[in-house]
């Protein structure tokens, strides 16, 4: 930064010298991070739902699933159980094994 201010003349060495301490950085998001953290966490809990499949329904409810393993909120998982029914209905389903999996 210093370079820059100087060599497009908005100030001197010697100005930049006295405001170089007053200068802080505000770093609010990094895109690239919070979306590879949001892929990982994604990926961690569906391999930890996989692993917990044969559990779901003699150990853990299916709500308890939903909501401690895949974190999906009441609103959410109404939301998605919509879609589930709406994507069915149309066929996008192949439901050979005729039972309702988590």
């Amino acid at each position: 930064m210093e370079k820059q201010l100087i060599l497009k003349h908005v100030m001197t060495a010697a100005e930049w010298s006295k405001v170089r301490d007053k200068i802080h950085y505000s770093f609010n998001a990094d895109h690239y991070y919070t979306e590879f953290k949001q892929q990982e966490t994604l990926s961690q809990r569906v391999d930890l739902a996989r692993n917990m499949e044969d559990w779901v329904g003699q150990y853990y409810s299916k709500e308890w699933f939903r909501t401690h393993v895949l974190r999906q909120t009441a609103e959410e998982m109404e939301e998605i159980d919509g879609q589930i029914a709406k994507e069915k209905e149309s066929g996008e389903y192949d439901d050979e094994e005729g039972e309702d999996e988590m």
